[in-house]
């Protein structure tokens, strides 16, 4: 790896910024500690792609010293090994090839790290929620469970710890995710030298029990740190207190526990629990994982209160919190890194890199083809810079001029080939697309790296390295992804809900919108160019004709009338075939995907691309439902296809959260209808349970009424079912005794016939009617007075005709003994049991010829029912009630 000469380079020991090392150029240094220290670097880039990046060096008085440097190579070595969106990515480490000088390369985290975002907070007043102070710690938790359960390519592990844990080594991005920085005392099975016994180096604030007492601990020294970190968060103060070395003798002595702090800060009480597993004495008694420990922590988060726009995400919390305590810090960081850059190249002259110097050395050579006879012949190219040594043998391919070897071909375009490299020294892997070397190549080549370096949010994959290979071959070394695009990904799945293509095209939107956040448009969405990651998230890939939104025509117009096609024309909107694209362009390629997605066809099938082109600029494709018949399809779901392909832009969504939006009202809808049937559902059944208990009860209430009234309860009835008629029978007998007990017999306190006789009643209503005798039944008819009454009663059913004929005959009889029980009105003597009108009722019903008694009729003076007649006929009897007797 050459270093361009420069004057700032003569003395590359000095520390003096700005100066070039390699591949990038030394802005500032950013801070300094006993080994090493740490400086802003930009990557010499084309001019506008240059990305911010960390460079870690040893300083110059240890640069001899055999343990520093061992111990620095180590740290390469170990943060190498790990990949995940919870740790600082290494993105290179070498020597540089003038100065021999040890350098590592490593992902700048656009941020604050937590020991500043700590005492932001305690200077500003700003107390921190602690919801806030659970969601960083979840983070980190998940983080570590990466740490600690790395494996090698054999599948042994790592066994890697970090040991250093505190607030200065996590980073907060401003977008919301935290990354552990500061592996230079981490354990691991690859590292070559070794920490010597008895020797912390760990900060005594956060140092476990048993490695203050001379143990080197596992994985569960960092799990301690968190959660002495998550205590101090959440209580706004430091846990070490006095000395340090009085602090280290009572942790290792087991006298220093955290005290409880859920109550102060209004959190659940499970907040103590957590803390106090974490930081156990005896480390058996912590979590068994940092996996575990998170979930328990992100179990915790589920109990906190939402944001105030409802946001209820990790990261969406912490990101909050960042701007809420550093309000405009990241765009004073991107300013500022902008200033640095034009200083330094004002100073140093052109900052060439593999993209810019290369591609000018090769169209300065004389093997380079002419691109104007007429033009002057070039001048002499330029020394060549020194030679890379190559990556060792046995390698499929090698990316010349670089430490890339290339290893299988995985993804080809129409104009790149994707394949997985592997670094030569450090042994990561990663996505290498190499372009062609043409200027279509490298203008590609040109606009992708641009647009990579813009997407902030990952929603694209990041952009680790860009550069030209000594053949000539511009290339761009990206984050390799595991899953596989959205065109295989839908093959698998065919045929797709409608819901679940829903699904897939709401996260889609989610990605597009983090590309158009970058000012992007870009123009070749399409199953191909998505990917699909295992945890389900979505990746847009080849921004190799993206271009600037705020630009609406293309920034070279076809010349001559030409037409020139930039995308796909399968999902091209109509406009974007005369050079014009949008936001609302790539709306139409969603909605292409979308329609394809359910119908497993593109909205417009044609012979050639042309014929696609013209059908699209001249109507509206078929409706989904009719492409699909007889699937169904909801109505509003082919609306929303239809929006987002109609051939006006102004009538297709203005953005992609407009149709994120308008997906997530249709997905919710299913949930609303289920919601309103069960409930439209329980409201039938309750009516219809009030309806049944109301039919059920309405023969019943005079009844009820009647058995209150004989027993006492209830004196006052409704006037609904209240009886006009004085009180008779028990009732009466019953008001001239004294109360008895509730337990006790209502009938023991009457007379002994009456009670006898009351009994004897009971008895005959409880009797089965279907046992009864026919003289009785046709005794009980006789009582009736009303032919249309009997008529009535007879279309009853059995059960309850019955019933009410045994009530009416056994009232009947309680009037008729209470009346024989009255004095006489004009004082007469009274006889037991009989009464005038009671000799007359019983001469009159001796005497069949008397008067309103003729022969063949009952009491009442009226003829059985036919009924009746046919029920002593079916038992036994005769057809005449009288001869019953």
């Amino acid at each position: 790896m050459a270093t361009a000469s420069s004057e700032s380079q003569s003395e590359p020991g000095t520390g003096a910024t700005p100066r070039r090392l390699g591949r990038y150029t030394l802005l500032k240094r950013v801070a300094k500690g006993g080994m090493g220290e740490v400086l802003l670097a930009a990557t010499n880039g084309i001019e506008g792609a240059e990305r911010p990046v960390i460079v870690k060096m040893i300083r110059e008085e240890h640069r001899t010293d055999a343990s520093f440097r061992a111990r620095f190579l180590d740290e390469a070595r170990v943060q190498a090994q790990l990949a995940h969106s919870g740790v600082a990515a290494i993105l290179d480490a070498t020597t540089d090839d003038a100065t021999q000088e040890p350098y590592v390369v490593v992902e700048h985290v656009d941020g604050k790290n937590l020991g500043d975002v700590r005492s932001r907070a305690l200077a500003s007043g700003i107390k921190l929620e602690w919801a806030e102070c659970v969601a960083l710690a979840q983070l980190v938790a998940e983080a570590l469970g990466h740490v600690h359960d790395r494996r090698d390519p054999s599948g042994q592990p790592l066994a890697i710890v970090h040991r250093d844990l505190s607030p200065q080594n996590v980073m907060v991005a401003f977008t919301g995710e935290v990354k552990l920085i500061d592996f230079g005392t981490a354990r691991g099975q690859n590292r070559r030298c070794h920490t010597v016994a008895g020797v912390v180096f760990a900060k005594p604030g956060y140092v476990a029990p048993e490695v203050a007492n001379g143990d080197s601990g596992d994985f569960r020294v960092d799990l301690y740190a968190l959660g002495v970190m998550l205590w101090e968060l959440c209580a706004g103060r430091r846990f070490l207190d006095g000395e340090a070395s009085d602090h280290l003798a009572a942790v290792a002595a087991g006298g220093r526990d955290l005290p409880p702090i859920a109550e102060s800060v209004g959190a659940p009480v499970r907040l103590d629990q957590v803390i106090a597993k974490l930081t156990a004495f005896d480390r058996d008694q912590r979590y068994p994982s940092s996996r575990e420990a998170a979930r328990e922590l992100a179990m915790l988060l589920a109990d906190a209160p939402s944001l105030a726009g409802g946001e209820r995400g990790v990261r969406g919390r912490i990101a909050a919190l960042l701007v809420r305590l550093f309000p405009g810090e990241s765009s004073r960081f991107r300013r500022e890194f902008a200033r640095l850059v034009e200083d330094a190249r004002r100073k140093l002259g052109s900052m060439p890199s593999n993209a810019v110097a290369r591609v000018e050395e090769i169209e300065a050579s004389p093997a380079a083809p002419a691109v104007d006879a007429a033009s002057p012949a070039p001048g002499p190219a330029p020394a060549p810079e020194p030679a890379l040594a190559l990556p060792p043998e046995g390698s499929s391919d090698v990316l010349l001029g670089t430490r890339w070897r290339l290893i299988r071909e995985i993804g080809r375009g129409a104009c790149s080939v994707v394949w997985e490299g592997e670094h030569a020294d450090l042994g990561t892997r990663a996505a290498i697309k190499v372009h062609p070397g043409g200027e279509g190549g490298r203008s590609r080549f040109r606009i992708e790296s641009r647009a990579l370096s813009r997407v902030k949010a990952p929603v694209v994959p990041r952009l680790q390295e860009a550069g030209v290979a000594s053949d000539g071959r511009p290339f761009t070394v990206l984050e390799l992804l595991d899953g596989e695009t959205l065109e295989k990904w839908a093959e698998a799945r065919t045929p797709m809900a409608t819901d679940e293509a829903l699904l897939v095209t709401r996260k889609l939107l989610e990605a597009l919108e983090g590309v158009h956040a970058a000012g992007l448009v870009h123009r070749d969405l399409k199953p191909a160019n998505v990917f699909c990651l295992r945890d389900g998230s979505l990746r847009i890939l080849d921004l190799g004709i993206a271009k600037e939104a705020d630009r609406a025509a293309e920034e070279d117009p076809p010349s001559g009338g030409a037409l020139a096609l930039h995308g796909t024309p399968a999902y091209m909107a109509p406009e974007q075939a005369s050079g014009i694209a949008d936001e609302r362009s790539d709306i139409y390629a969603v909605g292409c995907i979308l329609y394809e997605l359910v119908a497993r066809s593109l909205p417009f099938d044609a012979e050639s691309e042309l014929g696609a082109l013209a059908a699209k600029a001249k109507g509206s494709p078929e409706p989904l439902r009719e492409r699909v018949a007889p699937r169904p399809i909801p109505s509003e779901v082919d609306d929303l296809v239809l929006r987002a392909l109609a051939r006006h832009p102004s009538v297709r969504f203005a953005t992609a959260t407009a149709m994120r939006e308008a997906i997530d009202g249709l997905l919710a809808t299913p949930d609303r209808r289920r919601s309103r049937r069960r409930r439209l559902g329980f409201g039938a059944l309750a009516a219809a349970m009030v309806a049944s208990a109301c039919l059920f009860a309405l023969p019943q209430i005079p009844q009820t009424a009647a058995l209150l009234a004989r027993l006492g309860v209830g004196r006052e009835a409704p006037t609904a079912v209240a009886s006009p008629e004085p009180q008779r029978g028990l009732e009466a007998l019953a008001a001239q005794v004294e109360p008895t007990p509730d337990d006790a017999d209502p009938l023991a306190s009457l007379p002994p016939e009456i009670a006898a006789e009351e009994r004897a009643l009971r008895d005959l209503e409880e009797l089965d009617l279907r046992e009864e005798p026919a003289e009785e039944l046709d005794a009980i008819a006789a009582t009736s007075d009303d032919e249309e009454e009997e008529a009535t009663e007879a279309a009853e059913p059995p059960p309850k005709k019955k019933r009410a004929r045994r009530r009416e005959a056994t009232n009947e009889r309680r009037e008729r003994r209470d009346t024989s029980r009255k004095e006489p009105a004009a004082g007469g003597s009274r006889k037991k049991g009989t009464s005038t009108k009671d000799s007359k009722d019983s001469k009159d019903s001796k005497d069949p010829k008397a008067k309103g008694s003729p022969a063949g009729k009952g009491a009442s003076g009226k003829a059985p029912a036919k009924g009746d007649k046919r029920k002593s006929k079916k038992k036994g009897k005769g057809s005449d009630p009288d001869a019953s007797g």
